[in-house]
């Protein structure tokens, strides 16, 4: 497997002058895998968990669990042999770029930290102009600036930076958000056609449903810290089972990516269903006991991973249509 995520829990610290430190869970024991060259798209509402899943998967951030790349360890030791492996795309290009420094020089960085090939300044020119023209733009693109480009182009930069070092796993946080329709469109060909070319695995997390069925093999549905179902993409989309993704894909307009925040998940909530209150086919049951993810897939089907125990009601779900793009 290129990564896997067993047990992967995590919590956030929140200090306050008057009431003291408050333990804020985020993540609660997260269990996941993907293969080499697979989409995995990580979908749900802001404040999920999702951002900080990727973080933890990253190393930029401290988790209970483990979390295994390519079969190894993510430890402290190897931080750097891992980074080779892993690499992130992130949300804000503008922000992502140093903007006193040439594309160039941006694409240049990674070989010069990590010392690869041969070191010459000449071949790291000629690797440089490889990665340009696999992110579709020309070599006269090194003597720009950040603040020269368009979004698009700036976050074409920003994935050649994470392909600099030939990685097998890229984590790609919300890429498409902060550009246009038309910019994101072509932002998610690029992964699609880098993914066939590379092989790569790519790690997609988003709260835009459509640019997820799309893109994505499997999907993973978050909800307060939790993965609530899991499974192909159009058995996800087209007959969701948790009532939760059936209410998250029929909140999500057309042409909109649900923006909502999600309720933050406490220690109280963390013994029953998280989304009891919120459920039509809630039980008393829900609310005193939680529900564990089981495959509720026929014999011989992919896995469809389910946390809830309404199935029989949940089955009547009439199938969905492929959303267009």
């Amino acid at each position: 497997m290129l990564l896997e995520v067993k047990e992967v829990s995590n919590t956030y610290i929140r200090r306050s002058l008057f009431a003291g430190p408050q333990v804020k869970p985020v993540l609660d024991r997260i269990n996941l895998t993907m293969r080499q060259g697979e989409t995995f798209g990580l979908l749900g509402e802001s404040g999920c968990g999702k951002t900080t899943l990727a973080k933890c998967v990253l190393g930029l951030i401290g988790y209970e669990g483990e979390i295994r790349i390519d079969g190894a360890a993510r430890e402290k030791k190897r931080r750097r042999e891992l980074a080779k492996k892993v690499q992130a795309v992130f949300q804000d290009p503008s922000t992502a770029l140093n903007p006193v420094k040439t594309v160039g020089a941006l694409l240049e960085e990674p070989l010069k930290i990590h010392r690869t090939g041969s070191g010459s300044r000449t071949e790291r020119g000629r690797q440089v102009d490889e990665t340009l023209a696999l992110v579709g733009l020309d070599p006269s693109y090194k003597t720009r600036f950040p603040a020269e480009l368009s979004g698009g182009q700036r976050q074409r930069v920003a994935i050649g930076c994470a392909l600099m070092l030939k990685p097998k796993l890229i984590v790609a946080d919300e890429p498409t958000s902060a550009l246009d329709v038309s910019a994101a469109s072509h932002i998610m060909n690029l992964f699609t056609t880098l993914r066939r070319r590379l092989n790569l695995g790519l790690l997609f997390i988003s709260h835009n449903v459509k640019a997820v069925y799309h893109l994505a093999d499997r999907i993973g549905v978050m909800y307060q810290g939790q993965i609530v179902e899991m499974g192909e993409a159009g058995a996800v989309y087209e007959q969701p089972l948790h009532p939760y993704t059936r209410f998250l894909l029929d909140c999500a307009a057309p042409d909109t990516p649900l923006n909502n925040d999600a309720p933050e998940m406490t220690e109280k909530n963390r013994a029953q269903c998280r989304f009891a209150r919120e459920c039509p086919w809630s039980s008393p049951r829900c609310v005193t006991e939680p529900p564990e993810l089981v495959d509720t897939a026929p014999r011989g089907a992919p896995p469809h991973l389910t946390r809830c125990r309404r199935l029989r009601s949940l089955r009547l779900f009439h199938k969905r249509p492929a959303p267009r793009l």
